[in-house]
């Protein structure tokens, strides 16, 4: 009875260390991730800023109306272009960070069993 018991502390000792382990690697995922998309984000505001300027730039400059829209219409397509750029690597970014967490998921689920796995093999022999 006393190996029994004793064999259940190491096993719950083993989880506790292991969901500890687990968690600090889903923080280091969830920081990463959000590392780059801050990063991103702050160039969009950066772009926004430039985009804003020229947009000032334009008004000033003596032009008719149909040069001026034109302008318009060109920045408004460059600013399209960077938001879909800035999307698509937030996409790759947020797949990566699910990638490895599936992946941390998958291999606590196999660490799990393994452990249960030896803990009832001690207890029948």
């Amino acid at each position: 009875m006393q190996a029994e018991i004793q064999n259940v502390v190491e096993l719950m000792n083993k989880f506790n260390a292991q969901a500890i382990a687990t968690a600090k690697q889903v923080a280091a995922i969830n920081t990463r991730a959000l590392d780059k998309l801050v990063a991103q984000q702050l160039g969009l505001v950066t772009e926004a800023v430039q985009g804003g300027v020229k947009q000032l730039e334009l008004l000033r400059e003596p032009k008719g109306v149909k040069e001026y829209i034109s302008a318009q219409a060109e920045l408004a397509r460059e600013g399209a272009e960077k938001v879909l750029v800035a999307t698509r690597e937030a996409v790759a970014v947020v797949s990566g960070a699910r990638d490895e967490l599936n992946a941390l998921v998958e291999k606590g689920v196999e660490d799990v069993s393994a452990s249960v796995k030896q803990a009832t093999t001690k207890k029948v022999a």
